[in-house]
């Protein structure tokens, strides 16, 4: 069991002064059980601080109570709660952990700035926002301050909300204590941050007939069939870079009708982490080769021969990036009807390739 590492959930369905979704909550429930599974994070229960407009700070609260917006939960106080224990650890140089999850899904904004300087800067509405105060916790500057702090050996940062920018609404940064951090230390925390969109886009939920006729992030069912089908490594590892590569391979067919744009998913400066091993993982290792079109227009087919040119395998595309595992070998790559082509050797690693 992962008894060092740690689970902050949050997800808000119910915004009286805004428009009200239906799949945080879900989403919040599919999240954690992965984190309870034993061949998924393996947190023990205690260590999954959660807070959705179901279930505010181990209070049972229902929305359609409130007869004022003001009276709304989650507010930015009881989410805050939930960060306040590791921000004392880190203000007094304390190591609380190996790994930090951070969830949050809702309705949410992305900094609005012309440098654009830090362009992960997102925050998350609270429930008792409206279209005149934009209340709202910024997550990501929670945990940038924790990995500066080092508080924790790796931070999983996951947003699945919107990152518009709303000139309404200034972003507010927490006031989090101003102290000195080892900067070594913090350049070796690992981090995962995925974003359901890029900066400036809208996230999109949608009902999954499949799962009940119940309304999820699309985004959060992208990531969560990554971790349940992304493949391990040849020592069984399923890494970031992995989970990134296949969230963006089947974001598209996922979202099926509903358009998307395509994720954010950011993982630092420093070594990719593990995002868990898989036990079972005895197969020989085959490379996962990622082809990327930059001139993509939807019908596209990439043939795939071996060293003698040998035909293997056509593939269409179903959007820019298309993804497929070999064994090691001498290959060729070439678009139907096009004179688009690349030899390559496949070695032991995964290789990304333009053509």
């Amino acid at each position: 069991m992962a008894a060092d590492d740690y689970a902050i959930v949050i997800g808000i369905s119910g915004y009286p002064g805004l428009s009200s979704l239906e799949g945080p909550g879900n989403d919040v429930d599919l999240f954690t059980q992965w984190l309870r599974k034993k061949d998924g994070g393996n947190l023990p229960k205690k260590n999954i601080s959660i807070c959705t407009s179901r279930f505010c700070l181990s209070k049972k609260f229902d929305p359609s109570c409130c007869e004022q917006i003001e009276e709304a939960r989650p507010n930015r106080e009881d989410i805050e709660k939930l960060f306040r224990p590791w921000v004392i650890a880190g203000t007094l140089g304390n190591t609380s952990g190996r790994r930090l999850y951070i969830f949050a899904s809702g309705h949410g904004f992305g900094k609005a700035s012309d440098s654009h300087t830090n362009p992960m800067d997102t925050a998350l509405y609270t429930a008792n926002a409206d279209v005149y105060f934009g209340l709202h916790v910024a997550v990501t500057a929670y945990a940038n301050w924790l990995a500066q702090a080092a508080v924790f050996d790796e931070i999983v940062l996951v947003m699945d909300c919107c990152r518009t920018k709303n000139l309404m609404h200034p972003f507010t940064y927490p006031v989090l204590p101003n102290t000195s951090h080892d900067p070594e230390k913090a350049r070796k925390v690992r981090k995962f941050y995925a974003f359901a969109s890029p900066w400036g886009n809208a996230a999109k939920e949608k009902r999954f007939m499949e799962r009940g006729n119940r309304t999820y992030g699309i985004f959060t069912i992208a990531l969560l069939e990554a971790l349940a089908k992304a493949r391990a490594n040849r020592l069984g590892n399923v890494k970031g870079e992995t989970i990134k590569k296949y969230i963006h391979n089947v974001i598209d067919e996922i979202a099926g009708d509903t358009k998307v744009p395509p994720p954010e998913i950011d993982l630092g400066n420093y070594h990719d982490l593990i995002w868990f091993t898989r036990e079972d993982a005895t197969s020989p290792y085959k490379p996962l080769v990622t082809i990327t079109l930059p001139e993509f227009r939807g019908n596209e087919i990439c043939h795939i021969q071996n060293g003698a040119l040998e035909a293997l395998d056509s593939i269409p595309f179903t959007s820019e990036r298309l993804s497929v595992s070999l064994d090691p070998g001498l290959y060729k790559f070439s678009i139907e009807g096009t004179d688009r082509n690349k030899l390559i050797q496949l070695l032991n690693d995964d290789i990304e390739i333009t053509i």
